[in-house]
């Protein structure tokens, strides 16, 4: 026998190796994706079974792109790959190259139409309504639980899906270049134009991604909106996966702000699990509001100026309420000036504690039912804090 000739168990051995390429041959196929200018994104081997949907989350997790599935359009040839799709079905086999065509959204157009005509969102706007909720969902994502940020701000409480009144609180602090603004939640529901007035916000903070903050509010949870009527009006008006697209978006806020270090902003209020800033740098998201413990405080927790200590369950059953001793504690501990929240009372604005508590409601004539004013809280360099009024039709 020759001193390199293979024995019986290197032979069998070999034959294994073939035997199992050519069961991956049958059962897998190698697609080689490329940018419409022809360069390397990734190469990834999947199986034939796998559909065009689940080919778009292997290139999002192996790709340097990143690119969310549902901003993909994929390409074979001239043929545009549909997500259902087998790529059995497709009849790919060996190895197969599929160009990737990275879906746009014109954010300038939106916004015009939304602020300046006055425009609305149909059904026709579906897809683009998808990738807006993938493009934000990241930009959020980007950003820290707890955004840091310097003055000046103009800081706007619940605006509850009343999109004329946004219009207004644009318009007459300086418009949207001009400006930088901090939203603390609630921005649907209730309101004639929820959607209109949460994409809006979305395109502007595209738009203006280092003017634009955006909080989670209690608003924004998929528990609330399935009863108060968001979900209803997604289902009639465009479908049940933008509303989903939106979920997603919410889980993916974050929840608190701090100014210069000094003032702290909040959807709602203090939680007795709340001690320190750190914890709220280190929230994870994305993520849903739970029934009870720290995230849901932040979104729903109450202060009342008759109390001392906390006070298990606000008026609507969750969350706590805090007095003024908790405020006082909680802020020196923290060395802050001041919290500013959009709590629950239908009230222009609600300043107490010497004004190291403030509240900011910016939704007048809430419901068609209060003659209450709206407001939008001005924090300067010097970080001294104002109100602005309005009072505008529900």
């Amino acid at each position: 026998m020759a001193a390199d000739a293979l024995s019986s168990s290197d032979l069998d051995a070999v034959a294994a190796v073939h035997a199992a390429d050519a069961t991956v041959a049958d059962t897998h196929v190698r697609v080689a994706v490329q940018s419409l200018g022809g360069e390397a994104v990734a190469c990834l081997e999947r199986p034939l079974e796998s559909c065009v949907l689940d080919l778009k989350g292997a290139i999002q997790c192996h790709s340097t792109a990143r690119v969310a599935p549902v901003l993909q359009h994929l390409m074979h040839g001239e043929v545009v790959l549909k997500d259902k799709q087998t790529l059995k079905e497709l009849g790919f086999v060996g190895t197969v190259t599929v160009t990737l065509i990275v879906k746009n959204l014109d954010v300038d157009d939106y916004i015009d139409r939304l602020l300046n005509q006055n425009g609305s969102i149909e059904r026709a706007d579906v897809e683009d309504m998808k990738i807006l909720c993938a493009k934000a969902e990241e930009a959020f994502l980007r950003e820290k639980p707890l955004l840091e940020l310097q003055p000046p701000l103009v800081v706007a409480g619940s605006i509850h899906g009343c999109a004329d009144q946004l219009h207004h609180i644009f318009r007459s602090s300086g418009g949207l270049e001009a400006s930088q603004y901090l939203f603390l939640g609630n921005y649907v529901s209730r309101g004639k134009r929820p959607t209109e007035t949460f994409v809006l916000l979305l395109l502007c903070k595209l738009k203006y991604p280092s003017s634009m903050h955006l909080l989670r509010g209690r608003q924004e949870c998929q528990q609330v909106q399935r009863i108060d009527g968001f979900f209803e009006g997604c289902k009639r008006r465009l479908d049940v996966r933008t509303w989903k697209s939106f979920c997603q978006v919410w889980n993916s806020m974050p929840y608190a702000a701090v100014i210069q270090s000094r003032i702290l902003c909040l959807p709602s209020g203090l939680s007795p699990e709340l001690s320190t800033l750190d914890q709220l740098r280190e929230l994870k998201r994305p993520a849903v509001v739970p029934d009870e413990g720290l995230v849901c405080d932040l979104l729903w927790s109450d202060f009342d100026l008759s109390i001392e200590g906390w006070r298990d369950f606000t008026d609507a059953g969750i969350g706590h309420t805090f007095g003024p001793d908790v405020l006082e504690a909680f802020l020196g501990q923290n060395s802050l000036d001041a919290l500013i929240c959009s709590q629950r009372q239908v009230k222009a604005v609600f300043s107490a504690s010497n004004a190291r508590l403030w509240s900011v409601f910016s939704a007048s004539n809430y419901c068609g039912e209060y003659e209450n004013q709206g407001a939008v809280l001005l924090v300067d360099e010097a970080l001294d804090i104002s109100a602005k009024m309005h009072d505008l039709p529900w």
